[in-house]
């Protein structure tokens, strides 16, 4: 008898140490140094006027969230087409900690004094192209680990999708009076 109790005691011990292990997984990440940028060029683009209702609601919102207040400098936005889709995205970004890295920046356009970042693909209908390219210093494709995101990234974003002409708001997360809050509407 005492030898089963010793030995389920034993094979609890092993069991709870067992699961004592960390799952959580440490990732490596060395921060970029100054060879691991490159000069780009990109397209610049002008907006059409039927984004102009929908950019000024996501400025609008971006302005008031308190995160971004006096900030204006430091914002710029994202904007992501889908590949062989009619959904699109836009994100807030905060510049210090945003790197325009080589594998998601192809364009840019302005807006109201902001900066928005566009990844390559275009729809003719929100865009005119112009002969005009800028050069931006970007993370080396080759050399990008993944992406870090730190608080304030990704907390404003609104996702549309075009169908038969018109443009339909589908997901959106925007900040709240909350520090760290986050509603997201569906």
């Amino acid at each position: 008898m005492k030898v089963l109790v010793y030995f389920s005691f034993v094979m609890l011990l092993i069991l709870l140490f067992v699961r004592c292990r960390s799952s959580e997984e440490i990732v490596k990440f060395k921060p970029y140094k100054a060879k691991d940028y490159i000069t780009k060029e990109i397209k610049v683009y002008e907006v059409k006027e039927c984004l102009y209702p929908i950019l000024d609601s996501i400025i609008t919102k971006t302005e008031g969230c308190p995160m971004y207040q006096g900030l204006k400098n430091k914002i710029a936005f994202s904007f992501d087409i889908l590949s062989d889709s009619t959904e699109f995205s836009i994100g807030v970004e905060y510049l210090p900690r945003f790197k325009n890295h080589a594998r998601y920046t192809d364009a840019i356009f302005y807006y109201k004094g902001y900066d928005f970042y566009c990844g390559e693909t275009f729809l003719d209908y929100f865009f005119k192209k112009t002969d005009r390219t800028i050069f931006i210093n970007c993370i080396d494709s080759k050399k990008f680990q993944f992406e870090m995101h730190f608080r304030g990234d990704m907390d404003m974003f609104w996702w549309y999708n075009y169908i038969n002409g018109q443009i339909i708001n589908t997901t959106y997360g925007y900040c709240s009076e909350e520090p760290g809050g986050l509603i997201l509407n569906k």
